[in-house]
């Protein structure tokens, strides 16, 4: 099993590749999907993964773009989920 501290070595890693402006647009779009997948996982992991989605939205290749929508897509999907789970509190 993975632990968290691997989790964050792992993000800050990912972090960095994309920032970097000169990285290939294939490079990018894998680190989002890492990303996207170290959050599937373990989401406490990422603490700001809107912020690298939304940074990634604005990117200039739509492979990278479409990878950020899949991130907005699982927050969305939990969002969901939480307002559901409130109105059957509620309820």
């Amino acid at each position: 099993m993975v632990t968290n501290g691997v989790f964050k070595i792992l993000y800050c890693v990912l972090l960095f590749f994309c920032v970097l402006v000169l990285i290939r647009d294939i490079v990018r779009k894998k680190a989002v999907m890492a990303l996207r997948s170290l959050y599937m996982k373990n989401p406490s992991a990422i603490p700001d993964v809107r912020e690298l989605a939304k940074k990634s939205v604005s990117d200039n290749d739509l492979g990278v773009v479409s990878s950020a929508l899949h991130i907005f897509y699982e927050l969305i999907k939990v969002c969901r989920l939480l307002q559901k789970l409130q109105s059957c509190i509620v309820n």
